[in-house]
């Protein structure tokens, strides 16, 4: 290329160790930057997750990649969920890229959890050094580099989709783009390699992101070589073939999903896409899981998978790289002298009218104080009016800065007059490249709301399988994290000196780090293995097993999540789509009345098993209590076993149909503690009746999950244990906070829970005036049983809003 990047220079001439040496630093450093960054995360691999829906969905799609490459690789899409439909795997993402980084910790023997927590963080950290990669590629800039690894990582729109793997690892993108640059300067056979497997390895980490990284990519390459000085068409077959060679690998990826989506109506109609759809003003919008940018945007405003605002100091610096004339082109041939005090001023007017605009268009009430005083003040009755005289200077003053800096247009009408106008442009050609994808990924995530995402959604199927075009924006933040490491190497090498360069990228590096902090409340699973799964994964049998209730809260998440423990055919699931039968049986068993066709539908569908969680039934207590009564009766099911579950018992039935030796499977009639044997166990769940636990369980009353907190924080609930109850914690933000609860005596949990004679009490409480120093608002509080024998049993954790 004729025109060069900021500071390009043909060779590194450093050697190869110490390049080696450079890149291990420099993701150590973004590593090291997540731990802190999403901490407890790595202190907590065993249970830390951002809510207990995607995380676990994503946990289990991981686990069962691991299981499936270790024992049955060939038969990986025939993932142990929504039994018997086909290809279960491929109605969400598969995770296959993620899955190959991840099996050195399977193999280790990590927890399904931890191993997705280790995900997790190698995720953010790849994000950020695979966008220090790109910075570096295009400024031969260490700083330029962090400071784009550092935006591009924490982006809103990453920490908003923390629980999506998939997004999380959006490292492969700005890597892919890197290489196709690396491999434009210098066309060699292995250069063209790397760049085809980083185009492979993005599509197996995320399929949106295959779709959108290859599109761009695919313009990127004809940009290139419309634009490129001294073209060869060796070096367009090159990236062409390499990236042909990717796609057709992904085929055998793709064609479950072709297949499923065929077999099952799977797609996205019209009305859906069109939600997912960005409006213009969502790229305004910021949530609570930033700290510079959450307290400014109208909470209103914020629409669900919509927050897509870059942050001020990508856009910046992007403005930064497009305004700052490093290598001291000619404005215009024959223009004057423009004054660099002009220049600077018109710059500093840009800046303060595209914070005013943002500010103004995202929120109605904002004040900015300093020291008790208002500096800066935003109040409007109504939307967008306050943002409307910021945004005329701002475009207005865009437009004069541009005509005294950048060249008066491309002249002449060939293809060699538009290759030699670029070569003179001071821009070089690689920040136009930044541009096409910043466009793109713009563009892309307004969805059908314009041409770009609806041309695509109406002539290709796998974009009509796409809920939420606004991931259209991924490609935004690549270009943005490319053009904002120009312009952070354009502030840099515009100072005199090492000291003032240096003092120039610290700069930027904690002004980078101030515009990215998150704040991330973490939730706790329970480290429990219920004996119901590992009955399932020691009893050999086959066919599925229908869990219940269905339809109840985030049951189907954490059956699952269970999965990952037996790895046996479920009948339930949770997934991007979900097909017809388990519509069917979900509609069924949410009926007030269960009808009679329920069983002989399983039993058609080859179920096995069920397994009724009793004290997850709730509001379907009733009707599912009357249908296993009624199917009893009539001799269709059998009761096998009975364990222990969280509040109450978990009861396996088989269908008789299909297990014809059912009754092996019963083990010795013997009572509990409470000299009830399994049977009579069943028969009290049957009648709506408590039944004994043999080990330490109770519920939280107070407060209640996801709730906010306004005046004290009254914490109350029982706990009873077969050992006694000796004492009960209030553990608060992480753990990091423990607190020693008052008992109290519940005579209603007594009469109900008779067989505890050692607990004299029951009940427990604990008041907080007001929130502890050091909890912050968005927190979680957890109870923690320590029984008679030392034991330590832990209650389901509860989040909170604690002003």
């Amino acid at each position: 290329m004729t025109s060069e990047p900021f500071g390009y220079r043909a060779d590194d001439v450093h050697p190869f160790w110490f390049r080696l040496l450079r890149e291990v630093g420099a993701f150590g450093f973004f590593l090291l930057f997540t731990v802190i960054l999403i901490w407890p995360v790595a202190s907590h691999l065993n249970t830390a997750v951002p809510d207990l829906g995607d995380p676990l969905l994503n946990t289990w799609i991981l686990d069962w990649d691991l299981y499936s490459i270790t024992n049955a690789p060939t038969h990986i899409y025939d993932a142990n969920i929504f039994y018997p439909s086909k290809y279960p795997l491929a109605y969400s993402e598969n995770l296959f890229g993620i899955a190959i980084v991840a099996l050195p910790f399977y193999l280790l023997g990590f927890t399904p959890l931890a191993v997705y927590n280790i995900a997790i963080l190698l995720g953010f950290a790849f994000c950020g050094y695979g966008a220090y990669v790109l910075g570096r590629v295009l400024t031969r800039s260490v700083p330029a580099g962090l400071v784009a690894g550092i935006l591009y990582s924490f982006v809103n729109f990453r920490t908003d989709h923390l629980a999506h793997l998939q997004f999380v690892w959006g490292g492969w993108m700005p890597m892919m783009l890197a290489a196709l640059l690396h491999y434009w300067r210098r066309p060699t056979t292995r250069n063209a390699i790397l760049f085809g497997l980083c185009v492979l390895m993005n599509g197996l980490t995320n399929i949106h992101q295959f779709l959108f990284g290859t599109t761009a990519i695919v313009l990127s390459i004809a940009l290139l070589a419309l634009l490129t000085t001294r073209f060869k068409w060796r070096t367009l077959i090159g990236a062409a073939l390499a990236t042909i060679l990717a796609a057709a690998l992904m085929i055998p990826v793709l064609l479950p999903y072709k297949e499923v989506s065929e077999l099952y109506g799977m797609v996205r109609d019209r009305n859906t896409a069109m939600w997912g759809s960005a409006f213009w003003t969502d790229w305004l919008s910021a949530n609570g899981r930033n700290r510079a940018y959450g307290d400014i945007a109208d909470p209103a405003n914020v629409r669900p998978e919509a927050v897509l605002f870059p942050g001020l100091m990508m856009l910046f610096l992007t403005a930064s790289a497009l305004l700052i004339d490093r290598r001291k082109l000619p404005v215009a041939l024959d223009a004057r002298p423009v004054p660099r005090w002009l220049l600077h001023l018109l710059d500093a007017i840009i800046v303060a009218m595209a914070i005013g605009t943002y500010i103004g268009a995202a929120t109605k009430n904002y004040a900015w104080r300093l020291f008790g005083h208002t500096i800066v003040a935003f109040h409007t009755t109504s939307k967008p009016a306050s943002s409307d005289v910021p945004l005329v200077i701002l475009i207005v003053m865009i437009l004069v800065r541009l005509s005294l800096q950048l060249p008066k247009g491309l002249s002449g009408e060939t293809l060699q007059s538009l290759r030699t106008a670029a070569a003179r442009s001071r821009m070089p050609i690689e920040i136009w490249v930044m541009l096409l994808w910043i466009v793109l990924g713009v563009l892309g995530s307004l969805g059908l709301h314009t041409f770009v995402h609806t041309f695509l959604y109406d002539h290709l199927m796998m974009f009509r399988s796409m809920r939420v075009p606004a991931r259209w924006a991924t490609d935004a933040y690549v270009g943005l994290a490319g053009a904002s490491a120009c312009g952070a190497a354009a502030w840099i090498d515009r100072r005199r000196t090492e000291i003032a360069r240096w003092s120039v990228a610290v700069l930027l590096i904690a002004l980078a780090i101030h515009d990215v902090l998150p704040i991330i409340r973490w939730e706790h699973a329970l480290e429990i293995t219920d004996p119901a799964y590992v009955w399932m994964r020691d009893t050999k049998f086959s066919g599925g097993t229908l869990e219940m209730p269905v339809s109840e809260g985030i049951a189907q998440y954490l059956y699952q999540f269970g999965a990952t423990i037996h790895h046996k055919p479920l009948m339930n699931g949770t997934s991007g789509f979900e097909p017809p039968l388990h519509t069917k049986i979900a509609g069924m068993t949410s009926m007030k009345v269960i009808p009679n066709e329920l069983l002989p539908l399983l039993a058609h569908n080859d179920c096995h098993f069920l397994l009724v969680h009793d004290d997850w039934l709730r509001g379907a207590s009733e009707p599912t209590h009357i249908w296993l009564t009624r199917e009893l009766a009539l001799g269709r099911i059998g009761f096998v076993r009975r364990f222990d579950h969280r509040g109450g018992g978990d009861y396996i039935f088989a269908v008789t149909s299909n297990v014809p030796n059912w009754r092996d499977l019963r083990p010795p009639e013997k009572g509990d503690a409470a000299g009830f044997t399994e049977e009579l166990e069943l028969q009290r769940a049957l009648r709506g009746e408590a039944t004994y636990m043999n080990h330490t369980f109770g519920v939280v009353d107070s407060p209640r999950y996801d709730s906010t907190v306004t005046g004290p924080m009254i914490v109350n609930g029982w706990a009873l244990s077969p050992n006694g109850v000796a004492a009960v914690d209030v553990i608060l933000h992480n753990g990091k906070y423990r607190y020693r609860a008052v008992p109290t005596v519940r005579y209603d949990v007594q009469a109900k829970y008779p067989w505890y004679p050692k607990d004299k009490h029951g009940g427990f409480t604990l008041t907080f005036p007001k929130r502890p120093r050091g909890i912050p608002q968005w927190t979680d509080a957890q109870i923690e049983v320590i029984d008679g024998r030392g034991g330590r049993t832990k209650f389901p954790d509860i989040v909170l809003n604690w002003p």
